[in-house]
């Protein structure tokens, strides 16, 4: 099986510091979920992806990992710079199209 290349902490900041957003509250360990951010420099996650990388990482059900991104990552308010979550509309049309 081959492993997708995944975007890195150092990736995500340099397209922050080029971007020129100031003080982005970013995700440790969730950089290949991290999409853009609002005008405002709040992180944007695409939430399937961010429960991929825990199931990835931890060796956990999908199920799980679901659970735990819901409770400790979407959960947590760490200030005004919270990141934000998303569900990826593409996502559910490719399902569509091919059912």
């Amino acid at each position: 099986m081959e492993l997708k290349s995944r975007k890195s902490a150092e990736d995500v900041a340099n397209w922050i510091l080029d971007s020129e957003y100031e003080e982005v509250v970013l995700i440790d360990g969730l950089d290949d979920a991290f999409i853009g951010c609002t005008p405002d420099g709040v992180a944007i996650y695409n939430i399937d992806r961010c429960s991929e990388i825990v199931a990835e990482d931890s060796n956990m059900p999908i199920e799980d990992a679901i659970e735990y991104v819901q409770y400790n990552v979407v959960g947590a308010y760490v200030g005004p710079k919270t990141p934000l979550f998303i569900e990826v509309m593409y996502e559910y049309c490719n399902q569509e199209e091919s059912g």
